[in-house]
This record gives C-alpha cells, sequence and structure tokens, in this order.
C-alpha cells in the first residue's frame, strides 16, 4: 500500500493514503483547508420545505408537532441534528407543561377548600 512521500515532524514518512496523482496525503498538498471547508458545507444540516406550524401551548399539539416531525424526518427534510435540537426544546416544553398542570391542580384544590369552608 502506498503512503504519502513527505514527512511528519520527527522526520518519519508519513503513512496517510495519498490522493490520486500527488503523492500526498490531504494534509501535505495543501488542500486541507478546502476539503475541511467542502466537507463541512456538505454535512451542514438542511431543512427545506418544513411544515410551518404553531407553537405548541398543549400536550396534544405538542404530539402533533413531534408527528409532523417524524414524517419530516422520515422524508429527509429534517437533518438529524435539526430533531435532535427540537426533541431536547419538546422535553422542555413538556416539563414546562407538567408545572402549568401543577399550578392549575393547586389553585382548582385551594378553590374546592375555600368552598368546603364556607359551606360549613
Amino acid at each position: 500500500m502506498k503512503s504519502c512521500r513527505a514527512k511528519n515532524k520527527s522526520g518519519a514518512r508519513c503513512g496517510a493514503a495519498p490522493m490520486k496523482g500527488t503523492g500526498l496525503c490531504v494534509m501535505h498538498s495543501g488542500r486541507a483547508k478546502e476539503f475541511g471547508r467542502r466537507g463541512g458545507l456538505a454535512s451542514r444540516g438542511r431543512t427545506h420545505d418544513l411544515a410551518a406550524m404553531p407553537v405548541p401551548r398543549t400536550a396534544m399539539e405538542l404530539r402533533e408537532l413531534l408527528a409532523v416531525t417524524v414524517c419530516e424526518i422520515r422524508d429527509r427534510r429534517m437533518d438529524a441534528r435539526t430533531a435532535s435540537a427540537l426533541a431536547s426544546v419538546c422535553n422542555v416544553l413538556v416539563r414546562v407543561q407538567d408545572v402549568a398542570l401543577e399550578e392549575r391542580i393547586a389553585a382548582l384544590e385551594r378553590k374546592a377548600r375555600e368552598r368546603e369552608e364556607v359551606t360549613r
């Protein structure tokens, strides 16, 4: 197997595979920046034609958002990075909704106690 003809810092021959026709690896060819940029552009998330949806305010709306997200991932309209970020945000929304429900339950219990005291 061929290896890059350049030498590393210790003076030994570079062990990386050479690019075709150059005898040098990507790092020693002087084109590492270009290839890194191309790779970054190719791997960055692309989210096109995503369904416009309002901010989910209820558990049902959140469930609908997640269902649409699953479809967009399967149809390759949403990349994994965006889906992961959305899942994290949905997790926070669920926790916030739990707190809101606890507050509503506490308020209802207070009202029930007040009515019991009035009827006594």
